[in-house]
Protein backbone atom coordinates (compact mmCIF):
# COMPACT_ATOMS: atom_id res chain seq x y z
CA UNK A 1 0.00 0.00 0.00
CA UNK A 2 2.52 2.60 1.17
CA UNK A 3 4.23 1.71 -2.82
CA UNK A 4 1.16 2.54 -4.50
CA UNK A 5 0.88 5.61 -2.70
CA UNK A 6 4.27 6.67 -3.06
CA UNK A 7 3.93 6.13 -7.31
CA UNK A 8 0.65 8.32 -7.07
CA UNK A 9 2.00 10.89 -5.37
CA UNK A 10 5.46 11.25 -7.90
CA UNK A 11 2.83 11.07 -10.22
CA UNK A 12 0.61 13.51 -9.30
CA UNK A 13 3.22 15.73 -8.40
CA UNK A 14 4.78 15.93 -12.13
CA UNK A 15 1.07 16.20 -13.62
CA UNK A 16 -0.41 19.09 -10.66
CA UNK A 17 -2.17 21.36 -13.26
CA UNK A 18 -5.29 22.77 -11.68
CA UNK A 19 -3.98 24.64 -8.68
CA UNK A 20 -1.50 26.72 -10.09
CA UNK A 21 -3.60 27.49 -13.00
CA UNK A 22 -6.76 28.42 -11.27
CA UNK A 23 -5.06 30.30 -7.96
CA UNK A 24 -2.21 32.21 -9.86
CA UNK A 25 -1.98 31.26 -13.50
CA UNK A 26 1.56 30.43 -12.74
CA UNK A 27 2.37 33.97 -11.29
CA UNK A 28 3.49 36.21 -10.27
CA UNK A 29 6.05 36.18 -12.73
CA UNK A 30 7.18 32.10 -12.93
CA UNK A 31 6.68 31.56 -9.24
CA UNK A 32 4.26 28.65 -9.03
CA UNK A 33 5.17 27.86 -12.64
CA UNK A 34 5.47 23.63 -12.81
CA UNK A 35 5.54 21.85 -15.70
CA UNK A 36 2.33 20.83 -17.13
CA UNK A 37 1.39 24.72 -16.42
CA UNK A 38 4.22 25.62 -18.41
CA UNK A 39 3.47 22.42 -21.46
CA UNK A 40 -0.25 24.68 -21.44
CA UNK A 41 0.88 27.83 -21.99
CA UNK A 42 3.52 27.29 -24.54
CA UNK A 43 0.70 24.88 -26.56
CA UNK A 44 -2.34 26.95 -26.50
CA UNK A 45 -0.94 30.31 -25.80
CA UNK A 46 2.16 30.67 -27.45
CA UNK A 47 0.37 28.08 -30.01
CA UNK A 48 4.22 26.40 -30.01
CA UNK A 49 2.54 22.49 -30.17
CA UNK A 50 6.23 21.30 -31.02
CA UNK A 51 7.76 22.27 -27.98
CA UNK A 52 4.70 21.51 -25.32
CA UNK A 53 4.95 17.95 -27.01
CA UNK A 54 8.62 17.50 -25.89
CA UNK A 55 7.46 18.86 -22.55
CA UNK A 56 4.45 16.07 -22.24
CA UNK A 57 7.69 13.55 -23.11
CA UNK A 58 10.09 14.69 -20.32
CA UNK A 59 6.80 14.95 -17.64
CA UNK A 60 6.62 11.42 -18.97
CA UNK A 61 9.83 10.17 -19.04
CA UNK A 62 10.93 11.83 -15.55
CA UNK A 63 7.87 9.90 -14.11
CA UNK A 64 8.62 6.67 -15.54
CA UNK A 65 12.30 7.06 -14.00
CA UNK A 66 11.05 7.76 -11.07
CA UNK A 67 8.49 4.72 -10.65
CA UNK A 68 10.60 2.35 -11.94
CA UNK A 69 13.60 3.51 -9.08
CA UNK A 70 10.87 3.32 -6.58
CA UNK A 71 9.36 -0.18 -8.39
CA UNK A 72 13.15 -1.61 -8.16
CA UNK A 73 13.97 -0.27 -4.44
CA UNK A 74 10.47 -1.87 -3.07
CA UNK A 75 11.54 -5.71 -4.83
CA UNK A 76 9.28 -7.41 -5.66
CA UNK A 77 9.64 -10.97 -3.60
CA UNK A 78 7.11 -13.33 -3.43
CA UNK A 79 5.64 -14.23 0.04
CA UNK A 80 6.04 -17.78 1.02
CA UNK A 81 2.68 -19.04 2.91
Amino acid sequence: MFFVTMILTVVGAFTVFNEPYILTGGGPGTATMVLSLHMYQTGFVKNNMGYASTIAMLIFVITAILSSVQFASFGTEKEDR
